[in-house]
């Protein structure tokens, strides 16, 4: 409690008080859901972090800061739908009926959902016939058999989300030949003559906009570390990539320990959390380049502070 009795007692945070986790998520990044048993006094949403200042019973605007930004992710895909039909119905039959199908980077993420949601509903409007698929995984290996599966169905066209930069290429070209016309949204690949457009964020300046807010939170110096999904997926990477430039160039008291890959696994990013703490005790600052990266983070995060309590008792 504080030393006047007369105010209310603070709230406690579960976490050990060096070390803060970022949760900040962009528009593309890929989800919407929120752990806010982990992380109660945030506001997540698809495009930034509200730090808390809420009072305990004072009323929160989070459920309509998430709702609006969430109508915003289906917006932006339904506009990809919207895109598609149009370069589809380019060249085709004023009566035929178009298929677009919307290839997820996996099924298991409620940032899909919500595209899937958006696009289902404007294809609906545009009278298309419309598909959804996708791997349970994010992961080449699961995504190309489904490439290649939608590709030989030859619909007019596909909004995809590439789940590697370079493995999806070679399934893409072939899907081009075949005359489908493709959308990249999300994520993309680094051949930029495949798709007729892309929909994503700034993923790099989402990085340095993470860089900026944790190395305000933590005072300018210490230690902090990234722990990502996988190397060769352009969003992650390119977040990554605007967090360390950013924290070269405006906080050089702070070190940046190498980057740890989680494979899009929460399990993985706990043992992740635990094991560097472990070996950097000073370490103060995580930046969760996703949600079930995030996740797990909070996991590794909330059993340092349990073991800690342990070793107190």
């Amino acid at each position: 409690r504080t030393a006047d009795e007369s105010e209310p007692p603070k709230r406690r945070s579960p976490l050990p008080e060096p070390l803060k986790l970022l949760p900040i998520h962009m528009i593309g990044e890929r989800r919407t859901a929120v752990d806010r048993q982990a992380f109660p006094h945030h506001t997540w949403t698809l495009d930034c972090i509200r730090s808390p200042r809420h009072e305990e019973g004072e009323k929160s605007n989070d459920s309509k800061i998430a709702h609006r930004h969430a109508l915003r992710a289906r917006e932006l895909f339904a506009l990809a739908i919207l895109m598609a039909a149009l370069v589809a119905a380019c060249g085709s039959s004023s009566s035929k009926k178009l298929k677009i199908t919307l290839i997820a980077g996996t099924t298991n993420d409620n940032f899909y959902v919500s595209m899937n949601c958006g696009a289902k509903a404007e294809a609906a409007k545009l009278g298309v016939d419309y598909s959804f698929t996708g791997p349970s995984k994010f992961d080449a290996s699961q995504q190309i058999p489904i490439v290649n599966s939608v590709t030989a169905k030859k619909p007019d066209a596909v909004l995809i989300a590439p789940t590697d930069v370079t493995a999806l290429i070679q399934p893409m070209k072939a899907m081009k030949a075949q005359g489908i016309k493709i959308v990249e949204v999300d994520t993309h690949v680094n051949d930029p003559s495949i798709s007729v457009s892309k929909i994503a964020s700034d993923n790099e300046k989402g990085g340095r906009m993470a860089a900026d807010s944790l190395g305000k939170l933590i005072g300018g110096k210490g230690t902090v570390m990234v722990v990502n999904v996988n190397p060769g997926i352009s969003t992650t990477d390119a977040r990554d990539q605007g967090f360390k430039a950013e924290m070269k160039a405006k906080f050089p008291n702070i070190t940046v320990l190498p980057t740890r890959y989680d494979n899009d696994e929460p399990a993985t990013a706990a043992q992740i959390v635990t094991s560097t703490f472990a070996a950097h005790s000073t370490l103060n600052g995580i930046f969760a380049a996703n949600v079930l990266t995030a996740e797990g983070v909070a996991t590794g995060i909330k059993e340092i502070g349990r073991a800690s309590c342990r070793e107190r008792v």
